[in-house]
């Protein structure tokens, strides 16, 4: 038995909590779903004021981060509730967005290589990476928080093929 949904714009899909799946439409929509038995059952849907081209999930999969390069704002949703909060309307066209492994910082880069860090208890900027004094140059295409030495640090690869890393310590 074959089990479809359409999402009439797909932009992914994400793992969430309890083995749940989120899958996200390019048009906003969002729509957690519950696997059991190679079958899937909606267990929430709701949708976001913006379109999604990019997005992330916190480690511990209740909060699901959207931006879109073209619109200069990050929301977020709490899946538990389906409740949107705006993260950021400071950074312009978002491109990559990554959670630091305890899920208290949220990394966003942006289309001219700027990458901000966001405090997610507060929603307010943390710290910021400028790429203008170095060789990097172009978007920021991915990034991923890691941690070491107990510290939240990020990895981001630009469009130029080059990498940087960093730690909010500097």
């Amino acid at each position: 038995q074959k089990t479809h949904l359409n999402l009439s714009a797909p932009a992914g899909l994400i793992r969430a909590a309890r083995g749940e799946l989120v899958a996200i439409g390019r048009n906003g929509k969002i729509v957690v779903i519950q696997l059991s038995e190679g079958k899937f059952q909606i267990a929430r849907d709701g949708a976001l004021s913006t379109p999604v081209r990019v997005y992330a999930t916190n480690p511990f999969g209740s909060l699901l981060v959207c931006c879109h390069p073209d619109i200069s704002k990050v929301n977020g949703l709490f899946l538990a509730k389906m409740e949107e909060k705006l993260f950021s309307d400071q950074i312009e066209n978002p491109t990559a967005l990554s959670f630091s492994p305890d899920g208290r910082y949220l990394a966003i880069g942006n289309e001219i290589g700027t990458v901000k860090v966001i405090d997610i208890a507060t929603r307010q900027p943390a710290w910021s990476f400028d790429v203008s004094s170095t060789d990097l140059d172009g978007p920021v295409l991915h990034l991923a928080g890691i941690k070491q030495e107990g510290q939240p640090c990020w990895m981001a690869v630009y469009g130029n093929q080059n990498v940087a890393a960093w730690s909010l310590d500097g």
